[in-house]
């Protein structure tokens, strides 16, 4: 699993993910999405390159937009794979985090 952030000022960060949100892929990348999480302004997710998404990946997402709430800030998750965007319905998560298909409309929302 990798992270990349790419930096958009200080209202809101691209954040993308890349490859297997699993125990190994979690405990990769966690530490550095927290510090995004904590970074106190909005965040684009990008899930197109995340290949599976475990309970814990989700937990880790579910966590981080809850802190962002908590410091007033949105998290929006961008164009997940059917695979992941299924799980994330069936665990709940569609009805409590933005989820969008296309860059412009996430930018939309955070900004």
């Amino acid at each position: 699993m990798e992270i990349h952030v790419v930096d958009r000022g200080e209202n809101y960060a691209l954040v993308t993910l890349n490859g297997s949100l699993d125990i190994a892929g979690v405990q990769k990348i966690e530490m550095d999405f927290l510090n995004e999480v904590n970074g106190k302004r909005n965040l684009v997710l990008d899930l197109s390159k995340v290949t599976f998404i475990a309970s814990l990946g989700m937990r880790m997402i579910l966590g981080g937009a809850k802190k962002m709430v908590h410091n007033q800030c949105k998290l929006v998750l961008l164009h997940p794979q059917p695979l992941v965007e299924n799980a994330l319905e069936v665990a709940g998560l569609k009805s409590i985090i933005e989820i969008v298909d296309d860059l412009d409309t996430a930018l939309a929302l955070v900004k």
